[in-house]
């Protein structure tokens, strides 16, 4: 008698939704209250912002993945960019410190709100901004973000995601002189030379100190930017 078999080898499918509803919804590590400490503790307030008395409830999105993972940070409700920004840097502190959402037994991906409250006590000035300089803060306060995620992807030894990082700083705030100076240095140790020297030739004329003395070090090496 002849037989066979059919074996049916199935993938096991990673289910990438990001949902609305679940049975347990996320939870940070260490609970309600330690989560809102160390988003407060965390909280770089726009000086702007603080000295225009410039305040209320940042109402931040973000998706917990699987992992505890935070990431798609949306700013749903605001009260200026600076804060806004601020908000979403202090709730990055907190990811990996989550504890999923589950549904029907899995871990999944869950999108979740969360209120951060900026308050500031008097005295403080006043200041009606044109649209044209409102536009110039927010380009500001974006520079210096990226700035800050450039800064600690170097710490981390990610070079190129932060010569990344330095050059979106640029990008918003062209006079923008340490992100230059830094993509610089970055440019040098990838092996850019030529585009190190770019970097601190612009820096220097902005006023940097060290772009000035780094770009000198150009002048003497064969074939540098001049």
């Amino acid at each position: 008698m002849f037989s066979s078999f059919l074996t049916i080898t199935l993938s096991a499918q990673t289910d990438t939704t990001i949902y609305l509803f679940a049975d347990s919804i996320p939870r940070y590590k260490h609970g309600e209250e330690q989560l809102a400490s160390v988003v407060s503790r965390n909280i770089r307030y726009p000086k702007f912002d603080r000295n225009t008395g410039r305040q209320g409830t940042v109402l931040v999105s973000f998706v917990i993945d699987t992992m505890g993972k935070l990431s798609d940070f949306k700013v749903i409700k605001g009260v200026g960019v600076g804060c806004g920004i601020a908000a979403v840097e202090a709730l990055e502190t907190t990811s990996q410190n989550w504890i999923p959402a589950y549904l029907a037994g899995k871990k999944v991906a869950y999108r979740m709100n969360y209120p951060v409250r900026f308050t500031v006590r008097p005295p403080y000035e006043r200041q009606n901004l044109s649209e044209a300089d409102s536009l110039d803060l927010v380009k500001i306060y974006t520079a210096e973000y990226y700035f800050r995620k450039g800064v600690k992807s170097f710490e981390n030894n990610r070079m190129e995601e932060s010569r990344d990082y330095f050059a979106k700083a640029i990008e918003f705030n062209p006079k923008d002189s340490e992100s230059l100076y830094n993509r610089g240095i970055i440019n040098r140790a990838l092996g850019h030379d030529a585009e190190a020297c770019v970097d601190f030739k612009l820096a220097g004329k902005l006023g940097d100190s060290k772009a000035r003395e780094e770009y000198e070090k150009c002048k003497v090496k064969p074939g540098s930017q001049k």
